[in-house]
């Protein structure tokens, strides 16, 4: 919901942004089918050459949506393509869901210009009684440009309508959930460190998909 609302608040109908084919299933999904349905089109790198997704842009792309980890791959983007996105005038969006609240990943010190930080609530809140997500502004892209008044024109009613807001209980528990986002966060990385290297070490296992991993 939150990439949607990120999404359908800078394009229109006619617009299209461009992404990659490494995501999560439910995002592909909804760049693939949903959004054309809605008049926005998605164009799909293979893989994360910036050079790729500097050739795909056209006077109609409104943005490069990218995760910031690709969930289910593990692969890292090459950050280069968020300036490939400021040369063209349009934004970087960087889903961070595996970035676990900032505290792994920090995509605004790397060019993006919205970070998405949603779905993996078992990390956010910590006790999975909740669901919810963010959407933040970087507050160095110009979006005062003229390209993107739907994301600087006062839009209150509309946001009521869609209904995207978390109830306020709902936000109760995922602010306390933040409070010992770095301890569970910290221990699972070392967990997973090991476990990665320990399968790594096994004649039996030929590959490991780890971020860092040698296989």
């Amino acid at each position: 919901a939150a990439q949607f609302v990120a999404i359908s608040t800078i394009c229109s109908v006619g617009d299209n942004i461009i992404s990659t084919n490494c995501l999560y299933g439910g995002t592909y999904i909804q760049l693939k089918v949903t959004l054309p349905r809605l008049g926005i089109n998605v164009k799909f790198v293979q893989g994360d050459d910036p050079e790729e997704f500097a050739r795909l842009i056209d006077d109609k792309t409104k943005a490069i949506y990218l995760e910031s980890m690709g969930n289910q791959t593990f692969n890292i983007p090459d950050f280069a393509i968020c300036k490939i996105a400021h040369v063209a005038g349009i934004p970087a969006i960087i889903d961070n869901t595996f970035g676990s609240g900032g505290y792994l990943i920090k995509p605004i010190e790397h060019g993006a210009d919205i970070v998405i930080h949603g779905r993996r609530n078992e990390m956010i809140g910590g006790h999975e009684t909740t669901i919810g997500a963010v959407v933040i502004n970087g507050s160095k892209f110009p979006w005062n440009n003229g390209r993107f008044t739907m994301f600087t024109d006062p839009t209150r009613l509309e946001i009521m309508r869609i209904g995207p807001c978390q109830n306020p209980f709902g936000s109760f528990l995922l602010i306390q959930g933040l409070e010992t986002l770095s301890l569970r966060v910290h221990r699972q990385a070392e967990n997973a460190l090991e476990l990665a290297k320990w399968l790594e070490s096994r004649d039996d296992v030929s590959w490991v998909s780890y971020p860092t991993s040698l296989s």
